[in-house]
């Protein structure tokens, strides 16, 4: 159930929303400290044990927001060494 919500929120929130910066960082901290805690209480009054921390969709979920958090100058530079490893790729394999 908790990957059904994970997925749901990925798919129709962040992935079709255009964040700023400011906002993925607000709404990573309200899943890291408002809903993933809530889900977790609902789940362990009802006797699951939940993992939401190794959840695939969650990972998922909360790496978009980081990297969508991430400010623009950082973004920048990892395009940048991204290029650059692409192309020593190309270089060294003959592709």
């Amino acid at each position: 159930m908790s990957s059904a919500l994970a997925s749901a929120i990925t798919t129709e929130i962040v992935y079709v929303t255009p964040f700023s910066a400011e906002g993925a960082t607000q709404m990573l901290f309200d899943m890291e400290n408002g809903l993933i805690p809530l889900i977790s209480h609902i789940f362990t009054r009802c006797g699951v044990s939940p993992n939401m921390n190794y959840d695939e969709a969650f990972v998922t979920l909360l790496g978009s927001l980081k990297l969508l958090s991430l400010p623009w100058a950082v973004i920048t530079l990892m395009r940048d060494e991204i290029d650059q490893v692409i192309f020593l790729l190309l270089l060294v394999f003959g592709m």
